[in-house]
């Protein structure tokens, strides 16, 4: 569990509180036994500072303001999944909103990031849509949402609420150059593989980054063309395999 806040070094911090559970961090902050082939379904119901606000996994069943200034939110997932995959995050955020199929698909960001974020999350439901075809089974969650915090490494694919670093927000000159494509697409392909089937042990982890790696890279084909395929994902993959040895 991680707790970001101002310090007299970088005033405009944001007060965060934000989890990371893959591979062994959960039974830290609940009773569970970190392994991937340990399923549970969870409920969390959490209450803060106004204006504070809770995001987790499957559906909020609630969300009341408090007579004493707090709130209370209450997410609930029915899902079967790894406890690893169970995550809270707690913050300031503002919803960039999109769906697909009648799923609410969600980018939480930064107030004063919502125009970069309208940018970033704009291919999100494209993706959606892509992997349901490509796999041939439906989005299989409640809602999707990702969200972006402080002082987080990459991004983390918590079962319906994907966890994303702050970095990850472009505006539209960055866009021209760079996107966050690869990992929004990385990430939201592990909810199929990863999540939705999971690897029986953490010996048989490679097979979760394996093929979200190549199901974002039938994004970039989809959505890049063949060459840039070839190029930035096969090439690429190549050439970081072999820089490992």
């Amino acid at each position: 569990m991680n707790f970001i806040k101002p310090r007299p070094d970088e005033p405009t911090r944001p007060r965060q509180i934000w989890s990371q559970g893959e591979a062994e961090s959960n039974h830290l902050w609940f009773p569970s036994f970190d392994h991937p082939n340990d399923f549970i379904t969870s409920e969390i119901v959490a209450t803060v500072e106004k204006p504070l606000s809770v995001i987790s996994n499957g559906k909020l069943i609630s969300a009341k303001d408090n007579p004493d200034g707090t709130r209370s939110f209450d997410w609930k997932i029915d899902e079967p999944h790894a406890t690893y995959l169970t995550s809270i995050i707690v913050g300031e955020f503002v919803p960039v909103v999109g769906a697909y199929a009648g799923v609410p698909i969600t980018t939480n960001v930064y107030r004063s990031e919502l125009a970069e974020g309208k940018i970033t999350a704009a291919r999100l439901p494209e993706m959606v849509k892509f992997f349901s075809e490509k796999t041939g089974v439906k989005y299989p969650y409640a809602k999707y949402a990702q969200t972006t915090v402080r002082d987080f490494g990459g991004g983390m694919e918590n079962i319906s609420a994907t966890t994303q670093t702050d970095n990850m927000i472009h505006d539209a000159r960055t866009e021209v150059d760079s996107t966050a494509d690869s990992l929004e697409s990385h990430e939201l392909a592990h909810q199929w593989f990863g999540d939705y089937v999971t690897c029986r042990s953490w010996s048989d982890i490679w097979l979760n980054e394996s093929f979200a790696t190549y199901f974002q890279a039938l994004w970039d084909e989809h959505s890049l063309g063949h060459d840039d395929f070839l190029y930035l994902d096969v090439r690429g993959n190549q050439e970081s395999y072999y820089s490992a040895w």
